[in-house]
């Protein structure tokens, strides 16, 4: 466990990848530590218009069942991700402790959104919802720029899904233990004592929908890259990425990050949409984790007027994102 912790204050992020244009962009920011407005406007204009050769091959690595169009869409935003505000506000890093005792000193709900809408409301309609239960324990939201700038975070957000890494890694600098990580759809209906009930017991908390092929049958052809043997890959299980939880107090949980931290910096090796799912529902298979069922979850689209804790959901799934998609891809949607 020290020694992860070390590492994890040592390293810097490498990745396998590296092409002229992005050379010249690190080259070009004056403090990866802590960039000035242009340099994020830098960024951010190398994000929209750089060649990104490791985009150029999503179509063959998709999901069957992603239509041309989804894939051009996420590409798309991928290339629209917002580091900085409309009006060129700069990233936001908010601490907040909430009810803090003892015994959750050690936990940490992370909360990142781009600077895209809906992301930043609904950042902190998160925070007000943890506020309302009566979580007890920190929260860490960013909006914008990115996580773990102490380590050169800045340097994975080329990289669509190494964010999550990252704010782990910023987490876990700072002392926590017991983390979690939230998308900005899933809003808590309870304090989640649950949640980090389970952390405790088991060392993880996600959501598993069954096996995966059932939902993607060309995921046979991402064993190798996964590093699944093809007689197992009927055991993968399909995890929904907006809610993990890790407890670093268990080794077994340290040792999973640390691969899944080298796998998703492994970009040539291998990138596809979702890779950071990707990556972790190969590693659960790998440490034979357990998640929890989606009846925990509750879906729709508005989040549901409570004045008591939820007894039967800790989540509401809102579908928000999708509805603002249809209206500002409509273009890429409807060819």
């Amino acid at each position: 466990m020290k020694f992860l912790f070390l590492f994890l204050c040592a390293t810097t992020c490498v990745y396998s990848h590296v092409d002229e244009e992005l050379l010249d962009l690190w080259s070009s920011v004056s403090d990866v530590y802590n960039p000035t407005l242009d340099d994020y406007k830098l960024i951010e204009s190398y994000l929209k218009y750089g060649k990104r050769p490791y985009l150029e091959n999503l179509p063959e690595v998709s999901w069957e069942n992603i239509p041309k169009y989804e894939i051009k869409l996420r590409t798309q935003i991928m290339r629209d991700f917002k580091l900085l505000g409309p009006n060129e506000e700069m990233p936001i890093f908010e601490v907040h402790h909430l009810n803090v005792v003892e015994a959750t000193r050690d936990r940490c709900i992370l909360i990142y959104g781009s600077y895209n809408d809906p992301y930043p409301r609904k950042a902190f309609r998160i925070l007000e919802e943890l506020k309302k239960w009566g979580y007890s324990g920190t929260v860490m939201i960013r909006i914008g720029g990115f996580p773990n700038m102490i380590a050169e975070g800045i340097k994975s957000c080329p990289f669509h899904g190494r964010w999550k890494v990252e704010f782990f890694k910023e987490a876990l600098r700072m002392g926590y233990r017991k983390i979690v990580h939230l998308d900005t759809h899933a809003t808590p209906l309870n304090d989640l004592s649950l949640v980090f009930d389970i952390l405790e017991k088991t060392g993880c908390f996600y959501i598993d929908c069954g096996p995966w092929l059932r939902i993607n049958g060309n995921f046979v052809h991402f064993a190798e890259p996964l590093m699944i043997p093809q007689n197992e890959v009927e055991n993968v299980r399909f995890i929904i990425g907006c809610v993990v939880g890790l407890n670093f107090s268990n080794p077994k949980i340290s040792r999973l990050f640390q691969e899944w931290d080298d796998r998703m910096q492994k970009i040539d090796k291998f990138y596809c949409i979702g890779i950071d799912e990707m990556s972790f529902m190969a590693l659960a298979w790998k440490y034979r984790l357990t998640g929890v069922s989606p009846g925990y979850v509750n879906n729709g689209e508005f989040l549901p007027e409570l004045t008591h804790p939820s007894d039967t959901f800790l989540f509401f799934f809102d579908r928000e994102r999708d509805s603002l998609r249809k209206v500002l891809y409509a273009d890429i949607l409807n060819n």
